[in-house]
């Protein structure tokens, strides 16, 4: 049911994503760390480990100028050009074209054993992309969803509805000494709702997001 997208990115695109996650990643500004508000719990656990993110959405962004200049937000746009081929492969794309929100996290995994244990979202579709820093110096991190496990590489590239559970395998650390040199997952999450009328909801979606 999940999509792998060949090719999401070009060389040019994941060049720049790269380069404004660095810039990102340069300072403590934006980042939070794994917690409960933003993140799932299951039988009070929090399923994301060794991790922090930062946010990037309409409501959660301060600076919307910044926001629609940021390759990392702007580019997951691409995702409605492939609205017939996702038709072709399976109808539960059938709204793909018809998506007017979408709001997206940097997952970056920093050290041994981090992972996010499979999950749900409550977006209607959910795209995750995949960055690292070449040579890769890490092992594990795969992408898991459904039943299927998928090795990543700089730009790999899966849609699924956001109902389909995923996650990741835990990561090992090869070089500690190595700054910034994890795996660094992009999130976007996607609706077909108009923002000011997710605006007023925007509680009850924060607060339902931690018990999926």
């Amino acid at each position: 049911m999940e999509q792998i997208l060949e090719d999401f990115y070009t060389e040019d695109e994941i060049d720049r994503i790269w380069k404004e996650i660095q810039f990102l990643d340069s300072n403590t500004y934006g980042w939070v760390y794994a917690n409960p508000q933003t993140n799932v719990v299951k039988n009070g656990k929090l399923l994301l480990q060794g991790a922090r993110q930062l946010k990037f959405s309409i409501f959660g962004y301060n600076n919307l100028e910044l926001l629609g200049k940021s390759n990392i937000y702007t580019l997951a746009k691409k995702l409605g050009n492939y609205y017939e081929y996702l038709n072709d492969k399976h109808d539960v794309y059938t709204n793909i074209y018809g998506l007017d929100y979408h709001e997206c996290f940097v997952n970056y995994y920093y050290k041994d054993d981090g992972c996010y244990e499979l999950h749900q979202d409550v977006s209607m579709y959910t795209l995750l992309s995949f960055f690292y820093e070449e040579p890769r110096n890490f092992t594990g991190g795969q992408c898991i969803v459904g039943d299927n496990t998928y090795e990543i590489h700089n730009g790999f590239t899966v849609v699924l509805p956001g109902w389909l559970k995923h996650g990741s395998t835990p990561i090992k650390i090869i070089d500690k000494t190595r700054k910034q040199s994890g795996r660094y997952c992009i999130s976007n999450f996607f609706w077909s709702v108009n923002p000011k009328r997710l605006q007023g909801s925007q509680k009850r979606i924060n607060s339902n997001v931690r018990f999926q």
